[in-house]
């Protein structure tokens, strides 16, 4: 089914700013997406190109779409997946900055504003990115979305993916350059994207909060598991130099715990949580001094990997060990490990936290 109707003309009321061209995929969504839409529509911005595309609802998306029909653009059809009907809406859009909102995430107000603003006046960046938080199944604010940081790549290869999607505006002639999502992805088709893009063109981060991204039980992020790791895996060394980058082992001891906790849920809760414990603080540590290395010395080639090789023995052997290891001699390893990333992080970074610290006890 494809709707035929162009508001584009009547979207489009000032001349002197260039057209953003918005797509949501969706299939079976229609409790979630007519606020998505409105959160486009309501954007204070008068260029929107807004182009829906449906895998083929067979819920209420229909009729909700059928209602905004003279606002936007839609269309229903069987598609490939998620990445699929998002680069069928990238094909179709005209706009000369494009994004991508998924069926149950919502913009703040302002945000497409405020993106265009920035890579109008920024014609050296390609890709804006912002800050966002994550709402619940019913909408309720559960925070800032805790890893964005700063743009580097190499982090972005070998530790996580810390870009909110829903806060992402690129150039449209940049993504047609790098080549469109992925098909054969399905949980990391826009972390590839922000890689793609990143090592060929300038990605910045603004410290502007733009988007809600929901998260739930039923969200595909949430419940990909031990596919969705193998696909992170997958991508962090088709473009890094290290087979067990440290978001290895991020996303491998989260995946790890879902898997217990579904299969063995009241040992789980009971046990195996606080005995992961410690895994999990080093792990985090980890991350923090690798972060905090690479971005005061501005390295795009990472940090020493001497030294993430050291580390990571003491990750191996906390996982390998955990079991049988009493609570005090996992206090003890914990604190141990603990010291030596203290000790290791420069002096000036040092005094600063323990000023922090001391104004935030006080």
């Amino acid at each position: 089914m494809i709707n035929n109707n162009q508001p584009v003309d009547k979207m489009a009321i000032d001349s002197n700013k260039p057209l953003v061209s918005i797509t949501t995929p969706s299939f079976n969504q229609g409790k979630f997406i007519e606020d998505t839409i409105k959160s486009v529509l309501e954007q204070d911005y008068p260029n929107i190109e807004y182009i829906v595309v449906d895998g083929g609802s067979t819920d209420n998306t229909l009729d909700i779409l059928k209602r905004y029909e003279d606002r936007l653009i839609w269309i229903s059809e069987p598609d490939e997946g998620q990445s699929d009907a998002i680069n069928k809406g990238f094909k179709m859009a005209k706009g000369e900055i494009i994004a991508w909102l998924n069926s149950d995430d919502i913009y703040m107000p302002g945000a497409i504003s405020t993106a265009v603003d920035f890579l109008v006046k920024r014609p050296d960046v390609v890709m804006v990115y912002g800050e966002g938080y994550t709402i619940d199944e019913h909408g309720e604010n559960r925070g800032r979305f805790p890893a964005t940081q700063k743009f580097n790549l190499w982090l972005l290869i070998h530790m996580w993916d810390y870009i909110l999607q829903p806060t992402t505006f690129f150039r449209k002639e940049a993504l047609f350059h790098v080549g469109l999502l992925n098909k054969d992805l399905h949980w990391c088709m826009d972390w590839d994207l922000w890689i793609r893009i990143g090592k060929r063109f300038k990605v910045v981060g603004i410290p502007k909060y733009l988007a809600y991204a929901r998260v739930y039980d039923d969200n595909k992020t949430e419940s990909g598991g031990r596919t969705r790791f193998r696909e992170i895996v997958r991508v962090m060394r088709s473009y890094g130099e290290l087979k067990y980058p440290i978001g290895y082992f991020i996303y491998g001891e989260s995946a790890l715990e879902k898997r217990l906790e579904l299969r063995f849920s009241r040992i789980y809760k009971a046990i195996l949580r606080k005995l992961l414990y410690p895994a999990r603080a080093v792990i985090e540590l980890t991350r923090v001094k690798i972060a905090t290395d690479v971005l005061m010395q501005e390295r795009e080639g990472g940090p020493r990997i001497s030294w993430i090789k050291w580390i990571y023995s003491i990750i191996w052997a906390l996982l390998k060990n955990a079991v049988g290891l009493s609570k005090q001699k996992l206090s003890g390893l914990f604190h141990f490990a603990k010291g030596l990333v203290w000790e290791s992080l420069p002096t000036a970074l040092r005094t600063q936290i323990k000023i922090f610290l001391k104004r935030e006890s006080k």
